[in-house]
């Protein structure tokens, strides 16, 4: 599934296969990206509330996603290429298949300014 398909699915907990837009840098995280340069998914309203077509991966436990050690174990792995796929450039803008743990907030607030950019309490886990 794309990362629009997660983000209009129902709130909870759940296993998907998200193949997305990996993007970011070492010091300030990755982001799992649609590929629309920031813009909300279709069908959504471009300022107020809504969000970016993009979803934030969490590489450990945390509370709605208990890990094991060889889910951590590969996330480690993962962070590792990630790195070394962002030393050219400083970031990294690849396209990946990754399996995880979905965990949907029933009501982040979100809103995009004027500028384009975006604030609210969607961004954590």
């Amino acid at each position: 599934m794309g990362v629009c398909e997660a983000l209009n699915s129902a709130a909870g907990t759940r296993e998907v296969i998200l193949r997305a837009r990996i993007v970011g840098e070492p010091h300030h995280g990755y982001w799992l990206s649609e590929g629309l340069d920031g813009d909300p998914c279709p069908g959504w309203c471009k300022r107020f509330f809504t969000a970016p077509s993009a979803i934030a991966p969490v590489f450990s436990s945390f509370p709605g996603a208990q890990l094991t050690k060889a889910q951590e174990r590969l996330n480690i792995e993962l962070i590792k290429r990630l790195y070394l796929l962002s030393k050219p450039a400083g970031y990294v803008n690849s396209t990946i298949t990754i399996n995880g743990i979905l965990v949907k907030k029933f009501w982040p607030f979100i809103f995009r300014l004027k500028d384009g950019s975006y604030i609210g309490n969607g961004f954590d886990p």
